[in-house]
């Protein structure tokens, strides 16, 4: 494919990003709440196994450690990989689409240090696709990205392009042509870290960044170079993480890596936290936002999320999608929806399991996708019933899909261009066998058709707006801390190794001694374990 070709490819795709209906009343609404599916009650299962709304079928399209069977009676020469996670359509000029799919396999698996003769060796990540004609019929299937490490979840570009993300400490995000024709692009300016996914605000010009971590943080990139009619350069630009908040929490690293740190810089961890609470993770609460921009974003010597002490803590995140001015996310340790309202820059909750107890509808909040006619946001489960989960225009929460295999997950959800067909995976990561059947649990990956809604509902009435917004924070600058974000440490890399971990680990202490210093003045007994917010 030419390079013209390539960018008119990505004009259809274009059309999924573009503003809707004026989200500004329900930016202050309250989160939404377990009610009716549009859809009506799931029946099933289905010959496939799935539990569908009335008027939807099901179709499976391909099967780890298999051919993918094509409509000529043919298969292709890809064996569709192990561990199929996130995934998204890509229009083409033909009128058909791609499936892009990414393989969670790790370079090293960790049954491989017990076994090195486990199928779970020998293997890694990347990208698969497959290719459907204009009438939906499958017509390839073919890597586009090959030799990665635990490629989780990504993100579909305007242009038409995927953006594959590897999750552990040194991974990157690659670039993907859906055709497999062009090679993949490394794009280290996005940052070294354990990426989940990623969501294009094209109106803003910015790729926004989960982190798969339990005190991960929210990350930003703004390309250096992006024409108004045109693809960026994401080799160049600024990346940033979000602070939420005036006053925010002095972040540090938690658990074990924080009692190491502590260790590298001579200082006993018990003595200076009886209480045991420091090493505990409090995910950030509601606030306004601002960017402060990441100094090296390799992570060395200090990991990225830890060079902004006042970095807003997200507990694990998960899946990222950007639709008319919101860029939504999932946090899988809060059991959290949220989104960054890009315009007010303020980050609100648009899902909190916990909050509705035992009765939520959706726990293990995982990949998602909005539907680009209704708006409606699906949000896939890791664990539990394995259900995919609508998030109607009117914050309505309601199962939409069910395949309760064992040992898996469900991710990867996209819609084609028409909005009437949606492509998910069901993972299986681990090789493992069902109990009930006696047979293993491969990935695969299935076509739901079906009514999907093409509009939008009525935006419910809203609480009363804040009378006064925000003010705009002066964009940040390395020389200008954020809140009691200290001035920035430059840390040349021939002074890594041991001196990273404990440098970080002797900046947060004294950090710390001074906040806790100042709490003891006020309060010479220590706060009750009830005062603490909520992990």
């Amino acid at each position: 494919m030419k390079r013209r070709q390539f960018l008119q490819a990505g004009l259809s795709v274009a059309g999924s990003f573009t503003l809707g209906q004026d989200f500004w009343k329900r930016a202050y609404a309250a989160p939404a709440q377990p009610g009716p599916s549009p859809y009506g009650e799931l029946v099933g299962p289905d010959e496939n196994g799935l539990y569908l709304p009335p008027g939807f079928t099901s179709r499976k399209i391909a099967e780890a450690y298999s051919p993918v069977q094509l409509a000529n009676g043919g298969e292709s020469t890809y064996i569709w990989h192990r561990a199929p996670d996130g995934g998204a359509v890509i229009p083409q000029d033909d009128g058909g689409w791609v499936y892009v799919s990414n393989s969670e396999i790790p370079i090293i698996a960790d049954e491989c240090f017990d076994d090195p003769n486990s199928p779970m060796c020998g293997e890694q990540g990347g990208v698969g696709a497959v290719r459907f004609d204009a009438d939906g019929q499958v017509i390839d299937a073919y890597p586009v990205l090959q030799g990665t490490n635990n490629n989780c979840a990504g993100g579909l570009t305007p242009w038409g392009t995927w953006l594959s993300c590897e999750e552990n400490f040194f991974g990157f995000v690659y670039e993907c042509d859906p055709t497999g024709l062009n090679a993949p692009i490394r794009l280290p300016g996005l940052g070294q870290f354990a990426h989940e996914a990623a969501a294009v605000d094209p109106v803003g010009k910015a790729i926004y960044l989960t982190e798969d971590q339990g005190d991960g943080a929210f990350y930003r990139f703004r390309p250096a170079i992006w024409p108004d009619d045109g693809r960026p350069d994401l080799t160049l630009g600024v990346l940033e993480v979000a602070v939420v908040g005036d006053n925010p929490p002095l972040r540090v690293p938690y658990g074990e890596e924080l009692r190491d740190a502590f260790a590298q810089a001579g200082v006993d961890f018990d003595d200076f936290d009886p209480t045991g609470v420091l090493g505990e993770v409090t995910e950030t609460e509601p606030g306004s936002v601002t960017w402060v921009p990441i100094l090296n974003p390799l992570g060395l010597p200090i990991e990225c999320r830890y060079q902004v002490p006042t970095a807003a803590i997200f507990d694990g995140g998960e899946g990222c999608w950007y639709d008319s001015g919101l860029v939504y996310f999932t946090c899988k340790g809060s059991n959290r929806v949220w989104y960054y309202d890009t315009a007010a820059e303020r980050m609100e909750i648009l899902y909190d399991a916990n909050e509705i107890g035992d009765d939520a509808p959706l726990r293990g909040v995982d990949n998602m996708v909005v539907h680009a006619q209704s708006h409606d946001l699906y949000v896939a489960e890791d664990g539990g019933n394995m259900e995919l989960v609508v998030i109607t225009d009117d914050r309505t929460v309601a199962p939409f899909m069910r395949y309760p295999v064992p040992h898996s997950e469900i991710a990867g959800p996209g819609f084609d261009a028409s909005g009437t067909r949606l492509y998910f995976a069901s993972q299986a990561k681990r090789h493992r066998v069902d109990e009930a059947t006696g047979e293993e649990v491969r990935g695969e990956i299935f076509e739901i058709t079906g009514p999907f809604r093409n509009t939008v509902l009525d935006v419910p009435d809203t609480p009363e707006e804040p009378t006064d917004p925000p003010e705009e924070p002066d964009e940040p600058t390395p020389d200008e801390p954020v809140g009691d974000t200290p001035p920035p440490i430059t840390i040349q890399r021939s002074q890594g190794g041991s001196l990273g971990m404990a440098a970080l680990g002797a900046l947060g202490a004294a950090a710390l001694l001074s906040k806790l210093s100042e709490g003891a003045e006020a309060d010479e007994t220590p706060a009750a374990e009830d005062d603490a917010p909520d992990a």
